[in-house]
């Protein structure tokens, strides 16, 4: 079910928008900004599409569990994350872990990280 073309009603409603997400994460897009906020909606678009962390509400950028779970998937979002959770090791490491290139998201402390820079690309 695509929310694209849903009217107002429907794209605040949490089983229709919940339903959409786990298809297809990018449809929080479409979703209510009320639930752009909801912990379980947000969770469940990233860890189907961890790009959909761009489409999240900036408060759940700060959840760490959310940004694991989509940086689990696409490391890339690492950009989108807040700044204490760019600084944070678990973050950073499993970003990195997946894609090297994550680490130009990263605090500058943790680019010297020797316990990050060598593990790069080993998942």
């Amino acid at each position: 079910m695509s929310l694209r073309l849903a009217n107002a009603k429907l794209r605040a409603d949490w089983c229709a928008v919940m339903d959409a997400v786990n298809i297809a994460g990018v449809e929080l897009y479409y979703a209510d900004s009320k639930l752009k906020k909801d912990w379980h909606i947000v969770m469940a678009a990233v860890s189907n599409m961890g790009r959909a962390l761009v489409y999240a509400d900036p408060e759940m950028r700060t959840d760490k569990r959310t940004v694991m779970a989509a940086v689990s998937i696409s490391s890339n979002v690492l950009k989108y994350a807040d700044d204490k959770l760019k600084a944070d090791h678990e973050v950073v490491l499993a970003a990195v872990s997946r894609w090297p290139g994550a680490l130009q998201y990263t605090h500058n402390e943790l680019k010297a990280d020797r316990g990050i820079v060598p593990r790069m690309g080993t998942v």
